[in-house]
């Protein structure tokens, strides 16, 4: 969801996270606009020019026990 939104500009952002943050409190999950917005800004710092969507994801655990994410995107 940080990623996605991170490709909105910022005032566009503001109002979509707000809106994210409140859905799901609707349904009950911890998610703060704090938290969305350090992860925002990671992505931002990180992979600055990085415009792919985020389509789908997957996690699938290991027989190690470690996860792999899988994460389709646009091209």
């Amino acid at each position: 969801m940080a990623w996605n939104l991170s490709l909105f500009s910022r005032k566009e952002r503001s109002a979509l996270v707000s809106d994210a943050v409140r859905d799901a409190a609707k349904v009950g999950l911890p998610l703060t606009a704090q938290w969305l917005n350090v992860l925002i800004d990671r992505k931002l710092s990180l992979f600055p020019s990085d415009t792919r969507v985020i389509e789908a994801f997957d996690v699938v655990e290991e027989k190690d026990g470690r996860f792999t994410v899988l994460v389709t995107t646009s091209a």
